[in-house]
């Protein structure tokens, strides 16, 4: 099936926002590269978005959580899958969705990962019975349950969710975090053209060398210090770890309300990019929901987190005003390739 690197063309009149053209080569590299933290962050916070206390109680309950590694390589498999399945006319990245911690957390501790496994594939085969609903019997009634208002309401309010852990990890190095963040909103608000999209990105590896040097060059204590010891010790190449699903009809109603918020947040997303670009892109909602249980349910059969078109995705697009799908081909294919590098995940 040949799917060309297209999509939905942009309202804004800079070519390089219209998806549907490819961006020229010598800012093709950087734009794409400049999801690669997003994504590495966003998998990186989840399992700390779930708190001090449920780590340990999983940690004495001798299981583990869903390891970075393994929930990347199946966000980039399940991106792919997206990308195809919506006809290459909807961009978006399939992250982890913060939705499935507390259901995740609660089935880890009373019966194991295996359990909480088997619980997102449940989520997912759920998800894509009710895209195949829609998008046989139109988004009427998908409209009618879930308004703007509504997945308006579930998005900002998840989106806030991370706003703990957010802080949570700016207060363990404020002073690297703050140069940081304020790289950040400098370059996006004072540069134009690829630097000022790049913004995110800047900010990361600024923030990286100020630590380095004040931290482990100057020796500085307000710095902290950049630790390579689990980097060196990793491998360099490697498959993730898997984990087949186990099923237990007391635990599997956990997930069943995981559903609505993943409706919401796919009804959502379609209605942001929409309004975003001014094109009516209601016939894909059932494709997107569809896609997104069709990965979800591959992560489940394989252990890792269940996938949702993430808020991140409209964040980047908004400050970039880059909609095109071939940004996030390549995305997939980058966060595909980190999955296979243990060294990555330290």
């Amino acid at each position: 099936m040949h799917i060309p690197l297209g999509g939905i063309d942009a309202l804004d009149p800079d070519p390089l926002a219209r998806p549907r053209r490819r961006p020229p080569r010598h800012s093709r590299a950087g734009r794409r590269a400049r999801r690669a933290p997003d994504l590495a962050a966003h998998h990186r916070s989840r399992p700390a978005a779930r708190g001090r206390d449920v780590r340990r109680d999983v940690h004495r309950a001798h299981d583990h959580e869903v390891l970075p590694a393994t929930t990347l390589f199946f966000s980039a498999i399940g991106t792919a899958l997206f990308l195809a399945i919506t006809r290459n006319r909807l961009p978006s990245y399939l992250g982890s969705s913060f939705a499935f911690i507390a259901p995740i957390g609660a089935a880890t501790l009373a019966g194991g990962k295996h359990l909480a496994v088997g619980g997102i594939l449940l989520t997912g085969v759920l998800l894509a019975v009710v895209g195949l609903v829609v998008h046989r019997a139109g988004t009427g009634w998908i409209n009618a349950l879930m308004p703007p208002v509504v997945t308006g309401t579930i998005v900002a309010l998840i989106g806030l969710n991370l706003a703990p852990a957010a802080w949570g990890n700016f207060k363990v190095e404020p002073s690297s975090a703050t140069i940081t963040l304020g790289v950040i909103l400098v370059v996006s608000v004072f540069f134009r053209g690829i630097l000022g999209r790049l913004s995110i990105l800047v900010g990361v590896v600024v923030g990286y060398l100020v630590t380095w040097l004040g931290g482990n060059v100057m020796g500085w204590s307000t710095f902290g210090s950049l630790d390579f010891k689990t980097v060196d010790e990793a491998k360099w190449f490697g498959f993730p770890e898997f984990t087949t699903p186990h099923f237990s009809w007391s635990l599997l109603g956990l997930f069943v309300p995981v559903v609505l918020v993943l409706i919401a947040e796919n009804v959502g997303h379609v209605k942001s990019v929409a309004a975003m670009t001014g094109k009516d892109l209601d016939p894909l909602t059932g494709r997107a929901l569809f896609a997104d249980g069709v990965a979800t349910t591959l992560a489940g059969i394989g252990g890792g987190s269940g996938t949702t078109t993430y808020a991140e995705n409209i964040g980047v697009m908004a400050a970039t005003r880059v909609y095109s799908t071939a940004a996030y081909w390549v995305a997939a294919a980058a966060a595909l390739v980190l999955s296979l590098s243990p060294s990555s995940a330290c």
